[in-house]
């Protein structure tokens, strides 16, 4: 089982020390720690075709600050080894924003409209951040 810590904005150095991945769940340093822990996520996947990358909302990732909602979506791609790398961004959105797209209408057009910009960022980051954490270079050539 393998755990991989991530820390968010404004992270301390102890939790900075953290990041990345270990055998055993790490402890918090402190009582008021935000940050993730993610526990048998790449087991979860296994059998996934090399080349497939994918993105979730964290769920219980919205943070309101100010009148502004942070959204933390996590995003995943399965190497040409099968190994699978991690990578996180936050999309930021008014309040009136999200909530006419995630409340009134989360069907409609201001939706659909974050859910394209979302995944043009999934996109990119499969293409390029991820790709590069990929521990195997594949030669194209035969």
């Amino acid at each position: 089982m393998a755990f991989e810590w991530i820390t968010l904005n404004g992270s301390c150095d102890a939790c900075l020390a953290l990041e990345g991945y270990h055998d055993e769940a790490p402890q918090r340093p402190h009582d008021y720690c935000d940050c993730e822990i993610f526990d048998d996520i790449f087991e979860e996947n296994e059998g996934l075709p090399p080349g497939t990358c994918w993105g979730e909302v964290d769920e219980g990732g919205d943070l309101y600050v100010d009148g502004v909602v942070m959204i933390a979506v996590d995003v995943f791609k399965v190497c040409a080894d099968g190994d699978e790398v991690h990578g996180s961004f936050e999309m930021e959105q008014t309040f009136d924003e999200w909530y006419d797209a995630w409340i009134e209408d989360p069907n409609g057009e201001e939706w659909q409209e974050w859910h394209d910009e979302v995944w043009d960022r999934i996109d990119g980051m499969c293409a390029h951040e991820l790709e590069y954490e990929c521990t195997t270079f594949v030669d194209p050539t035969p």
